[in-house]
């Protein structure tokens, strides 16, 4: 590997301890980088059923970078880079982003996550632990996206009076490394 050896280079830094502890750095980092493998972009396809007519459906698009997932517990997307977009024809075709949501948390492990392939349904599958969306406070979303507790994780109720919707379907559309 040619970055791997630079005599020259590090011959120019101060022959101090601190000047020779940097050259060293510098040559592990170059050695060491190359191999790191970047974190992967997950595109996801999601589905809301209303409860009493599993015909009344929505959907909407995901997208998250894997490093975002952490160890272990929930991350709110709402407070990261992730990108959503949802439409829904029954508010006349209302489309919501990350924007309009105060929360948006997953449960996804980093460990599940780097498993995942495409076409693969984490509702269905039982990967995935926990989600549920707030609307701000304010903002149109909050009178129609809450918590329900008898729902798996997220719902979606209409202007606070029933259908309720929730979540049926988060599917890998593409992963992207």
């Amino acid at each position: 590997m040619k970055s791997a050896n630079h005599p020259a280079w590090t011959d120019r830094i101060s022959g101090s301890s601190l000047g020779k502890n940097f050259g060293a750095f510098c040559l592990l980092a170059a050695l060491l980088l190359p191999g790191q493998v970047s974190a992967a972009t997950i595109n996801f396809s999601l589905t809301w059923t209303n409860t009493m007519n599993s015909s009344d459906t929505f959907s909407g698009m995901l997208s998250v970078d894997s490093a975002l997932f952490p160890n272990s517990g929930v991350v709110n997307l709402a407070d990261t880079s992730a990108k959503l977009s949802i439409t829904i024809p029954q508010l006349g075709k209302v489309t919501y982003t990350m924007a309009d949501l105060a929360r948006f948390d997953v449960d996804l492990p980093q460990s599940a996550a780097s498993k995942l392939s495409v076409g693969q349904d984490l509702v269905s599958s039982g990967v995935l632990g926990k989600v549920i969306i707030f609307g701000k406070v304010g903002s149109a979303a909050r009178k129609n996206f809450n918590q329900c507790s008898t729902e798996f994780g997220v719902c979606f109720n209409r202007e606070a009076q029933p259908p309720v919707y929730s979540l049926t379907s988060m599917k890998v559309l593409k992963l992207s490394r």
